[in-house]
């Protein structure tokens, strides 16, 4: 068994969680009865190639590694969207 995998511990603000949460939660299609974005990227990070071999978590089933990538990914994606002109209106 590998050591498990340190959780990078990145400051992040009320609202940035928020906004990470709401897009965790977005639905990818009605009809796959609640899967949403955060099973696909766990799914994806689940299955790559540098996922240690850890056991999933008791809590929600899927490795600890692929949560922290999944979270990483959502938090990456709300930095852009925050930082980046093409995203502003007005």
């Amino acid at each position: 068994m590998s050591t498990p995998v340190e959780p990078i511990v990145i400051r992040r603000s009320k609202q940035q969680v928020r906004k990470r949460n709401n897009l965790a939660g977005i639905q990818l299609e009605m009809d796959w009865n609640g899967d949403n974005l955060i099973i696909a990227l766990c799914s994806y990070f689940e299955g790559h190639m540098n996922c240690p071999d850890e056991e999933p978590d008791d809590e929600n089933g899927w490795k600890p590694w692929a949560v922290q990538k999944a979270y990483e990914a959502l938090d990456m994606i709300v930095d852009e969207v925050e930082t980046s002109d093409v995203f502003r209106v007005g």
